[in-house]
């Protein structure tokens, strides 16, 4: 990154490479510490949209298990591949599951499609 420029967010490689990545810019490992702070607040919802909750991402999947939130809202495309819809639901309810039992966690699922959240 010689011209000053660096990444908003890693989409490439496995959650290792992520976290190599992540550890190695500053701006990246700041959204880390900032997202494991917002997971640590129980009164805190947190509402996923475009993440397909895949082992690439273990990295964010584990600051969630580790969290304190009560409230998940997980964005599912309607039109998507049924198999990749039905995977993220199990990996969802899998973590779900993992959380602490002091820190349990709900769960809502909903139509990305209904939110509009990119359309004007």
């Amino acid at each position: 990154m010689s011209v000053g420029k660096f990444p908003l967010f890693v989409t490439e490689g496995t959650s290792k490479d992520k976290m190599l990545k992540i550890s190695r810019e500053p701006y990246l490992y700041f959204a880390l510490q900032s997202f494991r702070s917002q997971m640590d607040i129980p009164e805190s919802s947190l509402f996923v949209f475009g993440f397909s909750f895949s082992s690439n991402d273990d990295h964010i999947i584990k600051e969630i298990r580790k969290g304190k939130i009560r409230k998940m809202y997980v964005g599912l495309f309607a039109n998507a591949d049924p198999k990749e819809v039905s995977k993220t639901r199990m990996v969802v309810n899998e973590l779900k599951h993992s959380r602490s039992e002091g820190y349990p966690i709900d769960v809502e699922f909903f139509d990305s499609a209904s939110t509009r959240v990119w359309n004007s």
